[in-house]
């Protein structure tokens, strides 16, 4: 059974940036922000501050992930984020912490007007 996330990209980049633009009329000082990883979160659309730096989106990330799955999150899990590169979908960058969400729109943004993040969680110890 296909999640909420492959719905929606399943979409044309057209039909999912008419839809952002909506979204986007409202508060048009928003970052829109698509985000997936495993485990899988409900909730995957996210709209930040454009002058907000990473680090606030990788906290709420972390805080939906705990609610879902506090099974697999623990003081000990590390938290980390990728931006997806749109002409080399297989490739990504890591994000850090203090870039502004203004910065990674300008550089990263997709023909469908979301900036792609991916997540990954490792246990670490220290």
């Amino acid at each position: 059974m296909p999640t909420k996330y492959e719905k929606f990209m399943a979409k044309t980049p057209e039909e999912r940036r008419a839809e952002l633009i909506k979204q986007l009329s409202k508060t048009p000082d928003r970052v829109a922000v698509l985000v997936r990883g495993k485990p899988v979160i409900k909730q995957f659309k996210f709209l930040v501050q454009e002058e907000r730096p990473m680090m606030d989106l990788k906290v709420i990330v972390r805080a939906k992930l705990s609610e879902t799955h506090p099974d697999k999150f623990s003081s000990h899990t590390a938290l980390f984020m990728f931006v997806k590169i749109q002409k080399k979908e297989s490739e990504s960058l890591a994000l850090l912490p203090d870039v502004s969400m203004a910065s990674i729109a300008q550089d990263y943004t997709w023909d469908d007007g979301f900036v792609h993040i991916e997540y990954a969680l490792e246990d670490v110890f220290g």
